[in-house]
């Protein structure tokens, strides 16, 4: 129902069995009247929110949604959830009533976290607030979730990680193998693209001799902690499926050290106590800040497989397949900057080089000059010559002089 009020306003009052559920006072009659049509849908299917509920602070609500969320995602996912609500989203939104927490104060909210921080942290950020939110919405705090947006943030124009060409990285290997038998493990992943927690759930039982792919990786498992503390837990990959990974020569050599005299089914290269190598013992038996470039973090091994397959001609589907990624968009958009001219021309001689052995007709060079570069030679008494008019009809090229 909607009335029009002593100083000109309209209230809209939704009730449910005689009792008003939603009331609202709006200056202009449009807007009263959609909103008690967005209302009453609501009403009906029993979606409306007690006033009192939308005076939860999100921080409570967040209390009742880690009792089950955790349930409903992958350790990871629960992880990034909890990262992102202790460092962004409590400081920010965690003393508001949740329903006072409106899309412009997300939005707002995207944006000084872009100011900061990569759009990837952004869009993590987000999503987990968008799940917070859509628990109270179905739990009835609120009536509709205010973090439903569409984000348009400004892309990153340079990627944010540090790659080693192949000089670099057998330079690093070298260091690396003076201290460490670990060391092993830093050309592995950077042959092989491999996730951190895909590497330390490998088994013998995992690595397959194929006559027609040569050796392989199946990658069917990870091994997480929360928070990177906490009891090892074995879960399945990243996008929840399996893949077979080729294997290059040098990482297989590798891998069948690993494996030798080792049951099928123990960890491939477990850490010093016998359990999954942590990144951090890792780290220190190699002496990884000392033995790589400034800033260069342990997952810019599989950057630095990707960029490099990239740069020697293969393709992106290839690649996608290689790392695991969901679809080739994520591929694209981590790597794409790579895969310019220089990335076609290179392919393009991978294609042409079998061809050279044939002699090729002489009328073809195949070493042509540049078209700009073709100067006509001037004789020696020549003077300035009379720029050649087209002749549309002929198709020929004259000067201005006709003999």
């Amino acid at each position: 129902m909607i009335v029009k009020t002593a100083q000109g306003r309209f209230r809209v009052r939704v009730k449910d069995r005689g009792v008003v559920v939603a009331d609202r006072t709006f200056g202009r009659w449009n807007d009263a009247q959609a909103w008690e049509a967005d209302r009453k849908p609501q009403v009906a299917a029993g979606r409306p929110a007690p006033a009192s509920a939308g005076r939860t602070t999100l921080a409570d609500v967040f209390v009742s949604w880690a009792c089950i969320r955790p349930a409903q995602v992958q350790p990871r996912t629960w992880q990034s959830d909890q990262s992102a609500w202790t460092t962004h989203l409590h400081p920010r939104f965690g003393s508001a009533q949740v329903g006072s927490i409106t899309t412009l104060a997300v939005h707002d909210f995207a944006a000084d976290l872009r100011a900061t921080h990569s759009l990837g942290t952004v869009h993590r950020v987000i999503a987990s607030l968008i799940a917070l939110m859509e628990f109270a919405f179905d739990h009835h705090y609120i009536e509709t979730s205010p973090a439903r947006i569409r984000l348009n943030l400004q892309r990153d124009t340079r990627p944010h990680y540090v790659t080693l060409d192949p000089s670099e990285l057998m330079a690093v290997w070298a260091l690396q193998r003076k201290d460490s038998r670990y060391a092993d493990v830093t050309l592995f992943l950077a042959l092989t693209g491999l996730r951190w927690a895909e590497f330390t759930a490998l088994r013998p039982c995992d690595i397959h001799a194929t006559a027609a792919g040569g050796p392989m990786a199946h990658i069917a498992r990870s091994i997480v902690r929360a928070r990177g503390e906490g009891p090892p837990i074995v879960t399945s990959t990243k996008t929840d499926a399996d893949r077979m990974v080729p294997l290059p020569r040098l990482a297989a050599g590798i891998a069948d050290n690993w494996a030798r005299g080792k049951d099928h089914r123990a960890l491939l290269v477990p850490g010093p106590d016998g359990g999954p190598l942590r990144g951090s013992t890792f780290r220190r038996q190699v002496h990884w800040t000392q033995s790589t470039p400034s800033g260069f973090r342990i997952h810019d091994l599989r950057h630095t497989c990707a960029t490099n397959l990239l740069k020697n001609g293969a393709d992106i589907l290839g690649v996608q397949g290689i790392l695991g990624h969901a679809s080739a968009e994520t591929t694209l958009r981590y790597y794409g900057h790579i895969t310019g001219s220089e990335h076609l021309r290179t392919a393009m001689d991978h294609y042409e080089a079998p061809l050279a052995q044939w002699d090729l007709p002489q009328d073809i060079d195949p070493n042509p000059a540049p078209r700009g570069s073709r100067v006509p030679a001037l004789g020696a008494d020549s003077g300035p010559r009379t720029p050649a008019k087209y002749h549309p009809e002929t198709g020929e090229e004259g000067g201005n002089n006709q003999q």
